[in-house]
């Protein structure tokens, strides 16, 4: 097994740190020795463990810092001063990593997701979108095993994502949430895609895709919030090629949490089914029935930075990817496979084509 990565930037500047994404990656920084830097116009939380973050109240001032590492934890909505502002930096700051949230872009918006993909791409040095489980050992041992076949062929991907995003006790059900196809569905489109273009296993010649699936409304603790309803729940799929990739998203109140997939393919003319559960401890690989270890795994968060940062690294250094690499063209593909499966809740046209575009 791939052991877990222990190479860290000597410094991390979150914009948006004080929100509940950002601060779990500011902490995670913090506890792992790395000085971190913020941006945010929210009031700085009441919490010890960002206590020794520094805070940084000039936008200019903190997109020119001579840091390696950014982390955009920021709505797409708000990523546009962001991204002029990483584009102006001086040349003495050096060309850094670059690691922005999912979505690429607002629900809909085809012209401003493809205006995102090409200023991503347009910025100096590395550019990953955070699909947060592709950073994992747990992905890497998973990838290692489809990659040990000669000729791999994969037919079916099953993707569940399940948590109680409605309770009104739990503060981070009280967050904004965008329809559920870009706010956790994507997640698992990433890793699907990631899946099948890391054996080149089941991305279509013409970049066809076809999607079919059904939604229901997300009842939040405070709909006064929204400007009008959002999806909780999703369960359909997309069909690339020969591979059936299939999604369960599920927001409800009283649901239990999953992270649970299921790989069906041939390795080398041999049948194999592959299932894991990615929770957080309570991850756990079997493949034909059989358990198989799993690799040392720090929080979700710690281990993308470090997955993010070797990939900036090997990137630097002309070393070759044994992964791919989730940057804007990657995001790009996943949001339009959050459209087409919104669409497909919700009446409207369901397929379409990936672009040909790499990375």
């Amino acid at each position: 097994m791939v052991p877990s990565n222990t190479a860290l930037p000597p410094a991390l500047a979150v914009a948006g740190g004080w929100g509940h994404i950002g601060g779990c990656f500011a902490r995670a920084a913090l506890g792992a020795g790395v000085r971190v830097f913020v941006h945010d116009p929210g009031p700085r939380p009441q919490d010890e463990a960002l206590a020794d973050a520094v805070e940084v109240r000039a936008a200019e001032e903190f997109y020119a810092l001579p840091v390696p590492f950014y982390h955009l934890a920021l709505q797409p909505a708000h990523r546009d001063t962001a991204f002029s502002l990483l584009a102006a930096r001086p040349e003495e700051a050096g060309n850094p990593l670059v690691l922005v949230e999912k979505p690429l872009a607002p629900p809909f918006d085809r012209e401003r997701a493809l205006r995102a993909r090409d200023t991503a791409a347009s910025l100096p040095g590395t550019v990953l979108f955070d699909f947060i489980e592709l950073y994992r050992p747990l992905t890497r041992t998973v990838f290692e095993y489809l990659s040990s076949f000669q000729h791999c062929r994969i037919h079916e991907i099953a993707l569940t994502r399940t948590k109680d995003r409605e309770d009104p006790a739990v503060p981070r059900n009280h967050i904004v949430t965008l329809p559920v196809q870009y706010q956790e569905t994507v997640h698992c489109a990433a890793w699907a895609l990631a899946c099948l273009e890391h054996v080149s296993a089941g991305l279509p010649e013409n970049g066809a895709v076809e999607a079919w699936g059904t939604s229901a409304p997300h009842s939040p603790p405070n709909p006064e919030r929204y400007p009008e309803p959002v999806d909780g729940f999703f369960e359909g799929g997309i069909a690339l090629g020969e591979t059936r990739v299939t999604f369960l998203t599920d927001f409800r109140r009283g649901t239990p949490r999953s992270q649970y997939r299921r790989v069906v393919g041939e390795g080398d003319g041999r049948r194999f089914v592959l299932e894991t559960e990615y929770l957080p401890g309570a991850a756990w690989l079997k493949i034909n029935g059989e358990s198989v270890p799993l690799p040392r795994e720090d929080s979700p968060h710690l281990e993308a930075l470090r997955g993010a940062w070797r990939c900036h690294l090997d990137r630097m250094n002309g070393t070759p990817r044994h992964m791919p690499l989730p940057g804007p063209a990657f995001a790009h593909r996943t949001w339009l496979v959050s459209t087409l499966l919104w669409n497909a809740a919700h009446g409207k046209p369901a397929t379409g084509t990936f672009p040909e575009d790499n990375g």
